[in-house]
């Protein structure tokens, strides 16, 4: 058993250096998962010769979305930026990341409505890799919004 704890302590999740490398594997999944989420829908569009401009709006919103929801810094959230410009401050920058959250989860339920009434007539795949390109595309936004942590929260720990 002892020898279990001593092989623990050197495990390789348990290490300060991987802990202290998180931003850097946070931005590598969530690079990931947008990549894939385009990926899926060329591949779709490739293959597919239903699809108009209306089906790609859904991506092209949640893209928009990734980039509203991860302009505002975490630091303006917390309250400990020392944001005070723009016209509204830092309630603009709430008010600006509530606008892109409902962009985000507005183009999953668009995708959604998109694969249940456009794409009933037709192969089932287009609409499902809609949807998943959504999907994946909410999920690298939160996960690059609220996985990474700030420099200062490192320095206070190391």
């Amino acid at each position: 058993m002892s020898a279990f704890m001593e092989r623990l302590s050197t495990c390789f999740y348990l290490d300060e250096n991987v802990i202290s490398r998180r931003n850097a594997v946070v931005t590598v999944i969530s690079s990931f998962l947008f990549t894939v989420a385009w990926w899926l829908v060329i591949d779709s569009s490739s293959t597919d010769n239903v699809l108009t401009f209306s089906h790609y709006l859904c991506g092209i919103m949640g893209t928009v979305s990734f980039i509203m929801v991860n302009a505002v810094s975490n630091d303006v959230l917390n309250g400990g930026g020392a944001y005070d410009g723009g016209c509204l401050g830092e309630n603009g920058a709430k008010i600006w990341l509530f606008v892109g959250f409902v962009f985000g989860f507005s183009a999953v339920i668009a995708s959604v409505w998109v694969m249940i009434v456009d794409l009933k007539d037709h192969v089932v795949t287009g609409g499902i890799q809609f949807l998943l390109q959504n999907i994946f595309i909410l999920a690298a936004s939160l996960l690059y919004k609220f996985g990474r942590r700030d420099n200062s929260a490192f320095n206070e720990r190391i």
